[in-house]
């Protein structure tokens, strides 16, 4: 009896427990600013970046179409570069991105936008809460970029793999990064 009792409590704590892990993941796929994840084969391994894709139209329906950089994206101030969690760039091979040397790992991918220029900051501290707690002294990698103005219109955030690069695409702005 005591056993069947014990089970029974066990079974009980797991459904719960399966309940609300579903529940959790239902939740995360329901963001305003959904959760995505690219994965590419580069040398004898594997690429992934994971980041949550905010759009230029508010969860509220209003259009923020010129106001995404510099307002919604400040200049000159660390951004996660993307929504919720912050973005991680993944590789299980050592490589060359922008010309800098990376190690095979997982890593936290920020930027500091500015009006000309933007440093793309690898930091070793991959999982975290958007840049809350981000640690200039666990960078592994300070990338220099010019974006470029696209003639294409991105309505959502995005990274992508393409050519030997990791680009990124949003409003219409881009970047990209040369992975050897």
């Amino acid at each position: 009896m005591i056993r069947t009792l014990t089970f029974l409590k066990s079974s009980l704590v797991l459904v719960l427990l399966s309940t609300l892990f579903v529940s959790c993941e239902e939740k995360k796929k329901e963001r305003p600013s959904p959760l995505r994840e690219e994965h590419t084969e580069f040398k004898d391994g594997q690429l992934k970046i994971v980041y949550s894709s905010p759009s230029v139209t508010s969860p509220d329906g209003e259009n923020r179409h010129g106001h995404i950089w510099g307002q919604l994206v400040p200049y000159d101030s660390i951004w996660r570069t993307g929504a919720n969690d912050a973005t991680y760039f993944q590789t299980d091979v050592d490589l060359q991105i922008h010309g800098q040397s990376l190690a095979s790992g997982s890593y936290a991918l920020f930027t500091i936008p500015t009006k000309n220029e933007w440093q793309v900051i690898l930091n070793e501290e991959w999982n975290q809460w958007g840049s809350y707690n981000y640690d200039s002294t666990l960078d592994a990698a300070r990338l220099r970029v010019v974006p470029k103005v696209s003639d294409e219109f991105s309505e959502r955030m995005r990274f992508y793999f393409e050519e030997d690069s990791l680009k990124f695409h949003w409003e219409y702005l881009s970047f990209s990064l040369a992975l050897e």
